[in-house]
C-alpha cells in the first residue's frame, strides 16, 4: 500500500484546474494505484456526500473520494515526507488494497459512460464535480 502525498510541482502543473484538491495549509494524504500503467493519485477526505469514494470512516464521511483522482508522475510529483492517517481509516484499507483498486476501477469505467452520455443526470452529477475531467485520455486508457 503507497500512501503518499503530492508536491508542490504537481500543483504547479494544475494551478488553474479548480476540481483538483489543493490547500496551502494542508496536503491531502494520497492512495496511489497503478492501472494499465498510468498511476492514479486518489485522495482521502472528509466529509464526502457522495457513493463514489471507499469509506474508511462512515460516522464522519471519511474516505478515498474517487472523484478527486488525478493522474500523476510517480517519479516527480510525490513529497519525500511521511504520512499518517487516523488508526480508525488505516484498520478500514490495510488489507484491502485489491478492493480499493477495484472499486476505483469501475468508478473509470462509469466516469467514461457518462462521457458518452452526458445527459443522463446521475451522469451530469459524476462529470460536474470531478477532477477526472482534466485525464479523459488516461481514463479511457485505463478501461482498455
Amino acid at each position: 500500500m503507497k500512501l503518499v502525498c503530492l508536491n508542490s510541482n504537481f500543483y504547479n502543473k494544475y494551478l488553474d484546474k479548480e476540481e483538483i484538491l489543493k490547500k496551502q495549509n494542508r496536503p491531502y494524504v494520497i492512495f496511489v494505484v497503478n492501472i494499465n500503467n498510468i498511476d492514479w493519485a486518489i485522495p482521502f477526505r472528509s466529509n464526502i456526500r457522495h457513493k463514489y469514494a471507499y469509506m474508511t470512516d462512515k460516522t464522519n464521511n471519511n474516505g478515498i473520494d474517487f472523484t478527486k483522482a488525478v493522474v500523476i508522475d510517480i517519479n516527480n510529483d510525490i513529497d519525500s515526507q511521511n504520512v499518517q492517517i487516523r488508526q480508525v481509516e488505516f484498520n478500514m484499507i490495510k488489507g484491502k488494497e485489491h478492493v480499493i483498486k477495484n472499486d476505483f476501477q469501475n468508478f473509470l469505467k462509469r466516469f467514461e459512460k457518462a462521457i458518452n452520455k452526458p445527459e443522463i443526470s446521475e451522469h451530469r452529477k459524476i462529470l460536474m464535480f470531478s477532477s477526472l475531467n482534466y485525464f479523459i485520455e488516461e481514463v479511457i486508457m485505463s478501461n482498455k
